[in-house]
């Protein structure tokens, strides 16, 4: 990992990766974003200081090299529609994922409960069985797989937060989203 406590978020403009930049804010740690619309994350980051947006696209490896540079922690943040997921997802980790390792930074992952499928046992925890049964939870594990492969072949450096449903002011698409309006 690079001696620069410089952080980036891929995703910024969703409801984890604003949540994100908010508590790195706090912490007045430099912080860079890729950006699809620039326009958009400019009135995301508004009040935000220690901020950098970086034009470019997640689908672009070229991108997300370039916004990799000098970066020592990587939040991927992305979400994409359900309906693009079993086409999409895996792509786009995968650009983030491989410049993570290019560029020796580490990679910090939201993780969701999708991935162990039906509960064998409650509570459930950490060292449940991943025994996805949906796409998307296939999907998430295959992402997952892919984050021990390269940490196992090529030494990514890698932190899993594992949450069971994302919440809170800046999260939409959810039932909770009406708690704040």
């Amino acid at each position: 990992m690079t001696s620069n406590n410089t952080h980036l978020i891929i995703g910024f403009t969703g409801g984890i990766g604003r949540a994100v930049a908010l508590a790195l804010n706090k912490r007045n740690i430099p912080t860079k974003v890729l950006a699809r619309n620039p326009e958009k994350a400019r009135k995301y980051a508004d009040g935000f200081s220690n901020l950098e947006i970086i034009a470019g696209d997640a689908s672009k490896i070229a991108d997300v090299d370039k916004a990799m540079e000098g970066v020592s922690v990587v939040y991927y943040c992305v979400n994409i529609p359900y309906a693009a997921w079993e086409k999409s997802a895996i792509k786009l980790f995968y650009n983030c994922l491989s410049s993570a390792v290019k560029h020796n930074v580490k990679l910090v992952f939201p993780g969701n409960v999708y991935v162990y499928g039906h509960a064998k046992y409650n509570p459930v925890n950490e060292i449940h069985p991943h025994a996805a049964h949906t796409k998307k939870g296939q999907v998430r594990m295959e992402m997952e797989e892919m984050m021990a492969m390269a940490r196992k072949d090529q030494g990514l450096d890698y932190t899993i937060v594992r949450m069971p449903d994302f919440y809170g002011p800046f999260v939409i698409n959810t039932f909770s989203e009406q708690l704040y309006i």
